[in-house]
């Protein structure tokens, strides 16, 4: 499978978890600032989390072998690539195949111009507003502008539509936005829609985002030393204002209801701080367990697609001999490396129903070079189909006898490791 379509898929499946977790668990919460060092935690978990599977082999290795000198080869031959050609596609046949990428792109480049339009909205509205000062605060004088907004540190809204009181709420609610950089996390949750667009998750986590930012400088309003029941229906007053954009900080951007609840809710930081503590332990017993785990080699026969797995087996070699990883003297296949890589390319078939189904990737085969000079215990340790896994571990079967490795002059067994990569293409 393409990896960049394992990644995408790995982010949105993140990105669904995540926002089920946090509606579950945490949405009615008052802990207004761990609910936002959440979501941010969230977002940025489920754009790197496919990262982490890279360090997955790293882990296996180190936890697998113990350090053992006979369980992996030090030995890594060059990989040897069979190429193969895809016979009868047609023009048809290749843009069919390409769709659903030119569709997600397609989408990608909508949704960047949506926000390259929001921006250069916005700033537009602060270019063409006067600036003028609210007691030490610098703001910006729009005529006629219904919703006052915020984006990084300029604070817009015509000052005229409302009383002293009004006027002092908007300010200490835009201030707040403004101070705490709100904006950043707009545009982050921006940026998962634009690349997650298809996914419903991704809007509702950036829907989440945008509402506890609002909570947020509500809370500050009211500590503020504001009015609960005026600030209440101040809110009331501008519910149906329409907002300018949705990469500012809007005073009415967010569902009054929900807003209304939470202004009359009181933070137990106490009691529920030791929940959001509790994530952190807990998702880094997760990722531990990630990189630890053990791939074990698929018994199911029927798998044919082209998602690789890592085969890791303990070997005890079938002889009393020692199976060296490192020797003084390498064996060498009659004619050197050249030759064993062009024996290997030139022997293998590329499996006829892995061509019909498009699978490609790399197999590894480990093997034992015995002191006699012959290939022994052939062992796969990474699959990619069975019928490619059997074409390679045949091949490596069939080699012909080696000069064997030498220790101290003598004779010895030794572990070689083959990577053998299987490649279609339309030329």
């Amino acid at each position: 499978m393409n990896p960049a379509l394992v990644y995408l898929i790995k982010i949105n499946v993140a990105i669904a978890l995540c926002y089920l977790a946090y509606m579950l668990f945490f949405r009615n919460d008052a802990f207004l600032r761990g609910k936002r060092l959440l979501l941010l935690s969230m977002m940025a978990f489920s754009l790197l989390y496919p990262f982490l599977t890279q360090f997955q082999s790293i882990f296996n290795s180190l936890f697998a072998s113990g350090f053992s000198v006979s369980n992996y080869s030090e030995i890594l031959l060059d990989e040897v690539v069979v190429m193969a050609r895809l016979e009868g596609r047609t023009g048809a046949a290749t843009l069919l195949q390409y769709l659903p990428t030119m569709i997600y792109l397609a989408g990608v480049a909508v949704m960047l111009i949506r926000i390259i339009l929001q921006i250069i909205s916005v700033i537009y509205q602060i270019h063409t507003a006067k600036p003028i000062f609210f007691g030490d605060t610098k703001i910006y004088e729009k005529t006629g502008l219904e919703t006052p907004f915020s984006f990084f540190r300029y604070i817009v809204l015509d000052p005229t539509r409302y009383d002293s009181n009004e006027l002092s709420e908007i300010m200490q609610h835009e201030t707040t936005h403004c101070r705490q950089r709100h904006t950043i996390d707009l545009l982050a949750s921006e940026l998962i829609c634009i690349f997650c667009w298809f996914n419903p998750f991704a809007w509702l986590l950036s829907r989440e985002t945008r509402l506890n930012l609002e909570y947020l400088a509500d809370r500050s309003v009211l500590e503020a030393g504001c009015n609960r029941e005026h600030y209440q229906f101040h809110l009331l007053q501008l519910t149906y204002n329409n907002a300018i954009t949705t990469i500012t900080n809007n005073f009415n951007v967010s569902q009054l209801k929900q807003r209304i609840i939470m202004i009359n809710k009181s933070e137990k930081s106490n009691r529920i701080g030791v929940k959001y503590l509790l994530v952190l332990p807990l998702a880094a017993l997760l990722l531990c367990l990630n990189c630890t785990e053990k791939n074990n080699k698929a018994e199911n026969p029927a798998v044919t697609n082209a998602t690789t797995t890592e085969v890791i087996e303990t070997h005890t070699p079938v002889k009393g001999d020692t199976v060296y990883q490192s020797v003084d003297e390498m064996a060498v296949f009659p004619g050197g490396e050249v030759a064993l890589l062009k024996w290997v390319s030139e022997n293998l078939v590329y499996p006829v129903k892995a061509m019909q189904n498009e699978i490609q990737g790399r197999v590894s085969v480990r093997f034992v070079i015995q002191a006699d000079g012959t290939v022994d215990d052939v062992k796969l340790m990474r699959s990619v189909s069975p019928e490619l896994d059997k074409e390679a571990i045949r091949v490596v079967k069939t080699l012909p006898k080696f000069q064997p490795a030498k220790m101290n002059g003598e004779a010895v067994a030794v572990y070689y490791n083959l990577p053998i990569r299987f490649r279609l293409t339309d030329n």
